[in-house]
């Protein structure tokens, strides 16, 4: 929201860490990863290197991807908020269908082990 308000990324990391401190306090990995970035910013340090730097200690796929994306488009000037905001419904889709998958399983697990159990009854 704060990037298609005009603000810089920069300052959207901030915003970002002021929502999930709201929203889920100072214990969170990921909002003390976001302080530890906007630290960071405050002494130079490149965005770019830094979204690289969390994606690798992360080894989370997406968050890779995402800095990937960010320093692409950043380079090439696209448009930062359309891209963003297509990269987050991205992943955002892609999060729904895993969460839908292990709906499913779990409803599969436990209907099978119902069957199993009264199988054992008769």
């Amino acid at each position: 929201a704060a990037l298609a308000a005009g603000y810089s990324m920069d300052h959207a990391m901030s915003e970002a860490r002021k929502d999930l401190l709201l929203l889920y306090g100072r214990e969170t990995l990921m909002t003390q990863e976001l302080k530890d970035i906007c630290t960071k910013l405050t002494l130079s340090r490149s965005l770019d290197e830094l979204l690289k730097e969390l994606g690798q200690r992360s080894g989370v796929e997406d968050i890779l991807i995402f800095a990937q994306i960010y320093v692409t488009a950043r380079r090439s000037g696209g448009n930062m908020v359309k891209i963003m905001k297509r990269t987050a419904g991205n992943i955002g889709e892609k999060m729904e269908v895993k969460r839908e998958i292990r709906t499913m399983i779990t409803m599969w697990t436990t209907s099978s082990s119902r069957l199993r159990t009264r199988r054992k009854r008769f």
